[in-house]
Formats: C-alpha cells, sequence, structure tokens
C-alpha cells in the first residue's frame, strides 16, 4: 500500500484529520481482526471517500454516511442470507 505522504502528493492535503481511534479499535474488537496501520492512516486522513469511481474508502465513525462498520455487517448479513446451506 502507498503510504500518507505518497496519497498527499496524488489527493492533495487531506481534511478529515480524524485523531480518536476509538471507532477503529471497537470495529475491530468486534470483528475480531485488525486493520493494517498504513490503511487506518489514510482514512483517518482523508476520512471515507471515492477515489475515481474505483476505489471506496470508508472510515468506522458510525455518524458517518458511509461508516466501514456499516458496510461490512451489511454485507456480512447480505452473504448469510445468500449463502447456500452447508453440507457436512
Amino acid at each position: 500500500m502507498a503510504t500518507l505522504s505518497e496519497i498527499k502528493a496524488l489527493l492533495g492535503e487531506p481534511r478529515f484529520n480524524w485523531p480518536d481511534p476509538a471507532p477503529w479499535i471497537e470495529l475491530e474488537q468486534e470483528l475480531g481482526i485488525e486493520f493494517p496501520a498504513d490503511f487506518r492512516e489514510i482514512v483517518n486522513a482523508y476520512g471515507s471517500i471515492e477515489i475515481n469511481g474505483q476505489l471506496y474508502l470508508k472510515h468506522p465513525a458510525g455518524h458517518l454516511l458511509h461508516s466501514l462498520g456499516r458496510a461490512i455487517r451489511e454485507d456480512l448479513e447480505f452473504w448469510r442470507a445468500t449463502a447456500p446451506p452447508a453440507r457436512w
């Protein structure tokens, strides 16, 4: 993944600059995973954004229109509802 300084060179200075790690910690605990530090750094800097209509970055803060946690929960719900029954 690109560094934050490389992303800044492409997109300009970020305006979101989220300082609180709580949404990341809560989502990681809920999912039992850890997001890469460089991903967190970039998303904390830029927030939920769409880049060139091809790359979508979402921040886990729940009050945002495009919340990472909400998107993951919706995707999990969809896949669980549409998955074929287990055959073992």
